[in-house]
């Protein structure tokens, strides 16, 4: 059994000095909370500007490994339970015009669970 968690953060309304300003830790408190008992063995990031904060407010920091892409994605992996093998990312994507924001990455990782040796591959991608 594996753990994921998928998190948009809205980095630029929770984070951003103008509006919340992190909100006392509150993604990373509710990452916390929802991990206690089994923890997450991965967590993909979209809109993440800095995902040592977010794990620092989780008191994760040291526990889990960070991988930082473009386009503000992250992945958190638990470093107790798997080996990171290799990691790149890729646009995949761009907004309409009538909407647009910019181009799309998608994140991918490979890992190996250090007991099992079972491979995994994640990816993240905050699309449209």
């Amino acid at each position: 059994e594996v753990k994921v968690l998928t998190y948009n953060l809205y980095w630029w309304n929770l984070f951003g000095w103008q509006f919340r300003n992190g909100n006392g830790g509150s993604a990373g408190k509710l990452i916390a909370s929802t991990g206690q008992g089994k923890p997450y063995d991965f967590m993909g990031f979209q809109e993440c500007e800095d995902v040592d904060r977010v794990l620092q407010d989780a008191s994760l920091t040291g526990q889990y490994g960070s991988i930082e892409a473009d386009h503000a994605i992250a992945i958190a992996y638990r470093k107790v339970a798997w080996e990171l093998l290799d990691h790149g990312m890729r646009e995949v994507a761009e907004d309409k015009p009538e909407q647009w924001w910019g181009k799309r990455g998608a994140q991918w990782a490979r890992f190996r669970h250090k007991s099992t040796g079972y491979a995994l591959m994640f990816v993240n991608h905050h699309g449209a």
